[in-house]
Formats: C-alpha cells, sequence, structure tokens
C-alpha cells in the first residue's frame, strides 16, 4: 500500500459513493459486519464515528495478507459470538484458533501477533494519508478564505479615510466580509469536528487491534 495514495475511505466523507464500487465491495469476503467488535470487548473511545471505523475495517479487509491470519481469525470469533455458543472472550478467542488451526495446520499464534502489527501499520499509513488530506482540505476551505478577509480588511481601513464618498462600497465590502467569516466559522468547526471523528475512530480501531492482540498473545496455544 503506497503512503503517496489517497486514503481509501477518505473520499467517501465528502463525495457521493460510487454505485458499482459498493456492489464490489459488497462481493468482497469476508464482509465488515465480520469485523464488529464484540459487546464484551471494552471501548473506551467514545466519540470515534461508527461509519469511518466501518471503514478502516473494510480497509483491512481489502489489504488482507495471503493464508490464514488475524483477519479469518476475526472472522471466526465473530461467528462463534452470534452463534451464542459462548459469551467468554477466552473461550471465543481460543475455540476460534482451534477450528482456524484444524484448516490450517501451519497456523502459529505468531503468525497472527505478526498480521496484528501489519494491519496496525496499514491503519497508521491510513491516518497519516487521511490527516494530509484534511490538511489540503483545510488550506482549500479556510486558509485561501482567510487571505481573501485580511485583504479585505486592509481595503475596508483604507475606504474609511473616505467614507464620506466610499460609504456605499464600504458597507457591500462589510457584507462580503461577514459572508467570510461565517464561512470560515462554519468549515472550521465542520472540518475540527471531522478531525476528532477521525482521530477517534483511529484510536479506536487501534485499539481494539492491541486488546485482541494482548488477549490472544494472553492465550496457552
Amino acid at each position: 500500500m503506497s503512503e503517496k495514495r489517497r486514503s481509501k475511505f477518505f473520499s467517501l466523507i465528502f463525495e457521493e459513493d460510487k454505485e458499482e464500487e459498493n456492489k464490489e465491495l459488497q462481493q468482497k469476503e469476508p464482509d465488515t459486519s465480520a469485523f464488529t467488535p464484540t459487546s464484551q470487548i471494552p471501548v473506551s473511545i467514545s466519540s470515534a464515528d461508527d461509519e469511518t471505523v466501518n471503514k478502516l475495517w473494510q480497509v483491512i479487509i481489502e489489504e488482507n495478507l495471503p493464508g490464514p491470519d488475524y483477519v479469518e481469525l476475526r472472522n471466526n470469533i465473530s461467528a462463534l459470538f452470534e452463534s451464542g455458543i459462548t459469551t467468554d472472550e477466552a473461550q471465543l478467542f481460543k475455540s476460534a484458533y482451534n477450528v482456524l488451526k484444524k484448516s490450517y495446520p501451519q497456523l502459529t499464534k505468531d503468525i497472527i501477533l505478526k498480521s496484528i502489527d501489519t494491519y496496525k501499520d496499514i491503519i497508521e499509513k491510513e491516518r497519516a494519508s487521511g490527516l494530509a488530506q484534511f490538511e489540503e482540505l483545510r488550506k482549500s476551505r479556510i486558509d485561501i478564505k482567510n487571505a481573501d478577509i485580511e485583504n479585505l480588511k486592509l481595503k475596508r481601513t483604507a475606504l474609511e479615510a473616505e467614507i464620506k464618498k466610499k460609504k456605499e462600497e464600504l458597507s457591500q465590502i462589510g457584507i462580503d466580509l461577514g459572508k467570510l467569516e461565517d464561512e470560515v466559522e462554519e468549515n472550521t468547526t465542520e472540518i475540527n469536528s471531522q478531525v476528532q471523528k477521525f482521530e477517534s475512530s483511529i484510536a479506536k480501531v487501534k485499539n481494539t487491534l492491541d486488546s485482541d492482540r494482548d488477549k490472544i498473545n494472553s492465550l496457552n496455544i
């Protein structure tokens, strides 16, 4: 996965989804729902955005490494949890591992742990790519308008000396200035909120990965 490419889900935040791309993603296996953390796994990242979290998991699915690893183990865990066989977390992980081990004798705990580290790196690259694109968005929506605001303020100061004969022009500039400031305030609030949700979503996914890694590492398998 190239570090220079745009974040796979970033465009979906600001643009309409393409129908054909959605169909293609829906046909991929495993589907995103297989990665929804069970209710037994504690998550402290309360401000994460569910849509962004699901798209981050979709990135992991699309970057699934060859052969059995954490992705396939996570599928088995979800299937066992949904079947209601057990809600004991340790048993879920161990049973899912044993089922996978029967089909893939070459599977080891070390393979799973290393794959988690790989997927964490992938998510971190998504974070870096996403934040870079947020910065581009900030420049295009805020910085340019801030420059316009400063230019208008300078022009207003000059016009105030001629306020009697420039009153009509100054009034129009005041209106334009107010509109620009409103746009900057609105865009600033929107982007800050999106950045917070994005960072929280990154943290939520990494928290789940770290939590699962610790649990798997602690298993006597």
